[in-house]
């Protein structure tokens, strides 16, 4: 058995890594790469009966916060196989990018360490690029909490010797990487006895409000460099949901034959490869669909797009509005039928009602066609 070693336990915290960077600044150890900006989001369409208020709470001026990076001399980082703790030079924590699900930084679970796995020291740079453990295995999530930090990294300047992520479980994760030019060998993966410590440890802010640098940076790489032609066969496109566990649209079949007549095609998102994804809502004219991970593919659309976005009264969460606005998407949604929240609730983008299933009223879909065009 390995032993596990009482050293070297941190004691003490830093809540934002911007303390640890204040403290000790070095310009050679931190680096600005975008900066802080605003915009104003235009606000989308629907019927009057389904205005929702955060819609109207999100729209004013938008202030997108700046981007960094900063290289800790000698930093650590234990994992658990999910979770992670990352530790100063000055035996720290740094909580806001030790991902634990824990907002009170003393509980963090590296608190309740007696002993540490043997640590490893790694010569050069070595690089954290993860996210909430709970969100790592998401789309959404992969791309622009995990692979857009990549921008930042190319424009540091710095080299790159290994990329700490947690382990990967869907193929998507695998097929961005390698579209990226990551290679198998500089990715270390999570695990329960993982405690390195780097001749620096790279650290990048966590990208907020699907930043337009982010945007730029997963189009140019994702679509930009490969080629893929407009598919005529995609130009009118539904999403259906009917292989997720979540988030379905129960009368989805009175649904389809309505788009159907209307020549839309019905896509599954998850029989596609990511390149396939990318074709789909590049070619498309129109898409609808329910709220979902997938429609992170906006990303791709060409400007000018119509999306009409499916929604629970029970959940309405804004993000691909948001996404809607970066790209130059015409968006519009509908809710489907069922007790709403108070219309102040909505101000919080709610957190839960996410799991529930949708019933959309086909009458209301049908004028919000008319409205489009179709």
């Amino acid at each position: 058995m390995k032993k596990r070693s009482r050293k070297n336990l941190p004691v003490g915290y830093y809540e934002y890594a911007w303390q640890w960077v204040d403290k000790f600044f070095n310009p050679d150890c931190y680096m600005d790469i975008h900066p802080k900006h605003e915009i104003t989001f235009s606000l989308p369409k629907c019927l009057q009966e389904d205005w929702a208020e955060v819609f109207e709470f999100e729209s004013s001026m938008v202030t997108t916060n700046g981007a960094f990076i900063t290289a800790i001399p000698g930093g650590r980082l234990i994992g658990d196989g999910s979770q992670c703790a990352v530790i100063s030079h000055d035996n720290k924590l740094i909580h806001d990018v030790s991902h634990s699900g824990q907002s009170d930084p003393i509980q963090h679970w590296i608190f309740q360490k007696k002993r540490l796995p043997k640590m490893k020291s790694i010569q050069g740079n070595v690089a954290y690029i993860d996210t909430i453990p709970s969100w790592h295995n998401n789309y959404y999530h992969w791309l622009f909490d995990v692979v857009a930090r990549f921008d930042l990294l190319e424009r540091s300047g710095l080299d790159i010797d290994y990329y700490i992520m947690n382990p990967r479980a869907y193929a998507f994760q695998f097929e961005t990487l390698r579209q990226l030019g990551i290679p198998e060998n500089k990715i270390i993966e999570n695990h329960s006895r993982l405690h390195i410590q780097a001749e620096k440890l790279v650290l990048t802010s966590q990208p907020a409000m699907l930043p337009e640098w982010a945007c730029q940076y997963l189009k140019r790489v994702l679509k930009e460099q490969q080629r893929i032609e407009v598919n005529k066969e995609y130009q009118k496109v539904y999403i259906t949901r009917s292989n997720a566990a979540r988030r379905r649209v129960v009368n989805e079949e009175e649904l389809i034959q309505l788009l159907k007549r209307k020549g839309f095609t019905i896509v599954i998102l998850e029989k596609l490869k990511l390149w396939e994804q990318i074709e789909v809502f590049s070619s498309a004219d129109i898409i609808i669909g329910p709220h979902g991970a997938g429609l992170t593919n906006l990303l791709f659309v060409r400007p000018g797009t119509k999306m009409i976005e499916l929604f629970s009264p029970a959940y309405v969460h804004p993000i691909y509005w948001v996404l809607s606005n970066r790209v130059g998407a015409d968006y519009h949604y509908v809710i489907g039928e069922g007790a709403r929240f108070q219309k102040d609730y909505y101000k919080n983008w709610p957190a839960t009602g996410g799991n529930e299933d949708i019933r959309i009223n086909i009458g209301k879909l049908v004028k919000i066609l008319r409205h489009v065009g179709y």
